[in-house]
Parts: structure tokens; sequence; C-alpha cells
């Protein structure tokens, strides 16, 4: 603000100070980037630099931008606090049965290279999920978080969403994981990693067995698990001859799918949500069921459990860990001839079926689905 006040004055004082001015004022532009902030600051450069052109350009300040805002493709200009994007919203007759939090870098918005997240936007909102997207000034998205998806210190979202693809406090640049997890864990809801492409145009990513070139892999996939990110998806990106991003449509209705059920199971109580849990068993049939070097999976397995229903879950806990490690190791595996309790099994039709790639696997491996954990039928 000081800066900005003694541009006012500097502006009219010719010599290095005008040229201060000039600095202080295309910093303006810059941090603002619009399309028309950066065509004022091209305005402001070539009225002051190439001589032919002095005092025929009109110079006009920089249009300066809230830290933080709702973005949406059908608004004028963003939304700076909730109450205003709600009243927006207020006169277009929509019912949602959900609702999506959405974060983008303000960079991205403002210069409205947008095509990825407006496709995202009206894809979930086709499938009657309010997709409220918000940016923050910088690389912390936790001033977005606290301004637009919570109210009244309830979350007020079923769903977060990283488009931006970076860690959630400290961008491309740094991680803070740290305090990306308390900000994580207020909230409380599923925290999905959608990716932008960075390093890569479109064709190539989609060309490349390999997938994401290993610095996308780091900063866009390593870095965010470690705020508690999950199920990382590529939805837009920038395409050949031309640097604006456009959309991955396929990528974003399998995106759209995952999300509608993840804010229904948000909704629901915990005693009507099912819950599957992998234990380790390598290498197979041999009675390895639960090993894990150095940790006692079945004491680790039974605290979760009794935790679980604490939670409110529907859990028959065992009477103790015992109880529980005779019930995954022991039950009916003298008659089937496993190492575990079989609990069900699954036809061979079935399994052809759900894996219509066993054709192209046989030639390899045999007959499908093998020889361990079968009778053949």
């Amino acid at each position: 603000a000081m800066l900005r006040n003694m541009g006012k004055i500097m502006k009219f004082i010719p010599g290095k100070l005008r040229d201060l001015h000039t600095y202080i004022a295309v910093h303006d532009y810059w941090m603002h980037g619009s399309p028309e902030n950066l065509y004022r600051m091209m305005c402001l450069l070539v009225e002051r630099y190439v001589p032919e052109y002095e005092g025929q350009l009109v110079i006009e300040d920089a249009i300066r931008y809230p830290d933080a805002a709702i973005y949406h493709p059908d608004a004028d200009a963003p939304f700076p606090d909730l109450e205003s994007y709600r009243r927006w919203r207020a006169g277009r007759q929509e019912n949602w049965r959900g609702s999506t939090g959405l974060l983008s870098l303000r960079t991205v918005i403002l210069s409205e290279n947008t095509a990825h997240l407006d496709a995202l936007i009206r894809t979930l909102e086709a499938q009657g999920i309010e997709a409220r997207a918000a940016y923050s000034a910088g690389l912390d998205f936790r001033p977005a978080i606290e301004q637009f998806y919570t109210e009244g210190g309830k979350t007020s979202v079923d769903v977060l969403l990283n488009g931006a693809g970076f860690s959630l406090v400290g961008g491309m640049a740094e991680s803070r994981p740290a305090e990306a997890r308390e900000a994580l864990m207020a909230l409380d809801v599923a925290y999905l990693d959608m990716i932008p492409l960075a390093f890569q145009r479109v064709e190539d990513w989609k060309a490349d067995h390999t997938g994401l070139l290993p610095m996308q892999i780091a900063m866009n996939i390593a870095i965010p698990e470690l705020d508690g990110s999950s199920e990382p998806l590529v939805y837009g990106g920038p395409t050949a001859g031309q640097d604006n991003f456009v959309a991955l449509q396929d990528q974003i209705d399998h995106a759209t799918k995952r999300i509608v059920r993840r804010s229904g199971l948000h909704a629901k109580d915990n005693a009507d949500k099912h819950i599957a849990v992998a234990l380790f068993n390598f290498p197979p049939t041999l009675g390895n069921i639960g090993t894990a070097a150095y940790l006692d999976v079945f004491q680790s397995l039974y605290r979760l459990l009794c935790e679980l229903d604490e939670a409110g879950y529907d859990v028959n806990v065992p009477a103790d860990v015992d109880t529980l490690r005779a019930m995954v190791v022991e039950g009916n595996a003298m008659t089937y001839g496993t190492d575990g309790n079989v609990a069900a099994q699954l036809p061979l039709s079935d399994y052809r079926d759900r894996f219509p790639w066993y054709t192209e696997i046989e030639k390899y491996w045999g007959y499908a689905p093998g020889e361990l954990l079968t009778d053949g039928r």
C-alpha cells in the first residue's frame, strides 16, 4: 500500500523516480496478471521507453483482484467472499446433491487459461454436484479453504480437489506437509489430486508409456501424497501448436464418477459405510498372512477395528488379538487346503467376465486364473 501511494506521486517526477514508479507499476500489473493487466503493462512500457509513442497511449492503473476468491466460468469476475458468491448462485435455480471444493492457482484463473477447470466444473454440475472453485494469492491454499469451504466452524464441502496438482502449502517450490495435514484434518473430507500437465503436452503424455515425467511425478504425485492426497488423475494440459490448456474430457468424466461417489459417501453415517482391509501376504500360499518386517500386523489390525467401532462403524470386534488371528488364518482353511479362512469363492466364468484381458496374458502365463488359490473351477 505504501508503494502504491508513493507511486501516485513518483509517476509525475521525471528521471529515476519515474523509472522506479515504472518498476513498481510493472510489478503490480504482473502480480494481478490478467490479459487486460498485461495489456496495460505493455502500454506503459511502450509509452515510456519507445520515444515515438510517448504521449500517444492511454496509461491505466492495474486492476487489482482479491488475494483469495471464488471462480466460476459463468460469472463476470471472481467473488471476493462467500456471501457474494451465494447471492449470485441464488438466482440460478440450482438444486445440488453435494458440493466439491476445487483449488487452483490464482495465476491460472486470472490468465483465463482455464479450459480444464471449466470442463471439470461443468461436468460436476451436470451431475448435481456444486463445484466451488477458489484460489489463494500465493502458494498456500489454506486461506481459500478457510474462507470458502468452512462456515461457522463447519466444513461446507463434501470433497476437496487440488486442481493445481502441487502441495497444499508451498506449491511447487516447497512442501510443508505437517501444516497441510493439520488443515486437512480440520476439514475432514476426501482430498483428491487433480493434475494439470506442466512439462508435457497432452499428445506426448498420451503417447508415452511411462506416463508422467519424473519431475511431475515428484511434484504432482509424491509430494502431495505427503499431505494426504489420493487418487491422482491428469485432467488437462497444453496441446500441440499452442500454449493454452485443453481439457481431457475422458479423464474428467472418470474423475466425476469418483467425486460423485465420494460426495455420497461423505453424507452417509459411518454405520452404512463398507471398508475393506487388505493384509500383506508374500510369498503367497506359504502361511505368511499378515507378515511385515518388525511390525505386529494383527495387533495393529485389532486396534484399527476397535477405533472403527468407536467411530460408529458396524464392526464385530473379536475378543482379543489371538481370536482375530485365528479367525483369519484358521477357520475353514483345512477344508480348502489354504493358509487362511475362505469367506467366498469366485466362479471362473465371473473371473473371466471381470478380467477380459486374460486372453492376452494366457499365452505368457498359462491357463487363467493360474495355479494359486484355485480348484480349477
